[in-house]
C-alpha cells in the first residue's frame, strides 16, 4: 500500500500567544540604544525565549517586530548577539509558518547574505536559523535567494551555498512543503 504522510504535531498542539508574555514595555528598538553587546544578546533572549514553543499563535505583533529585526540581520557584527537576532526570526518562522511568509521572504534575503562572512556563516548562528525560515517559505523562493551565491566568484560562498542546497534538501520543512 502507498506510506501514508508522516502525522505533522504542528497540526495537533495548541497555538500559544506568547507576546503578551512580554514584559510590559519591552521594546525591540530599544536594542539600538544599547552599547554593550551583553545587553543586548539579553533583551533579545526575553524574546527568543518566548518564541520557543511548538506553534505561535497568529499576531500583527510579530509584523513590527520584524523591521528591527532586518537592521540588526544586515548590520549586526557582534556573535552571541546576531546569534539571538537570527534564532528570534527563525522560531518565529518555525513556530507561525505560512503566517510568516512575508516576513519571511523580507529576513531570508538578509541572511543569505550573511554567507560571505565565515564567522557568522556557521551551523550555530545563521545556517539552523534559516534552515527554520524554510518552514515559512515556498522552496522555490529560497532557491531564488540562493541562486546568486551559487554562481558567486568566491569559492568559500559557492561551496557554502551549495553545502547548504544539499542539507535543506532533507530537512522536514522542506519536505512537509514539497513532498
Amino acid at each position: 500500500g502507498s506510506a501514508s504522510p508522516a502525522l505533522d504535531s504542528f497540526d495537533i498542539v495548541e497555538a500559544v500567544d506568547v507576546l503578551k508574555k512580554l514584559p510590559k514595555g519591552w521594546c525591540l528598538e530599544k536594542v539600538f540604544s544599547m552599547e554593550k553587546w551583553k545587553e543586548k544578546q539579553e533583551h533579545l533572549q526575553v524574546l527568543s525565549g518566548i518564541l520557543d514553543v511548538a506553534r505561535l499563535a497568529p499576531n500583527d505583533g510579530y509584523a513590527a517586530l520584524v523591521p528591527p529585526l532586518q537592521r540588526l540581520l544586515k548590520s549586526e557584527c557582534n556573535i552571541p548577539v546576531l546569534t539571538e537576532v537570527a534564532k528570534c526570526a527563525g522560531l518565529m518562522a518555525k513556530g507561525l509558518r505560512k503566517d510568516f511568509e512575508r516576513p519571511a521572504r523580507q529576513l531570508l534575503p538578509l541572511a543569505l547574505a550573511r554567507i560571505p562572512d565565515k564567522s557568522a556563516w556557521r551551523p550555530n548562528v545563521l545556517i539552523d536559523r534559516v534552515e527554520q525560515m524554510l518552514w515559512a517559505i515556498p522552496f522555490e523562493f529560497f532557491l531564488d535567494e540562493l541562486r546568486p551565491s551559487l554562481t558567486n566568484k568566491s569559492a568559500f560562498v559557492k561551496k557554502e551555498a551549495i553545502t547548504f542546497l544539499f542539507r535543506t534538501l532533507d530537512l522536514p520543512g522542506v519536505q512537509h512543503n514539497c513532498p
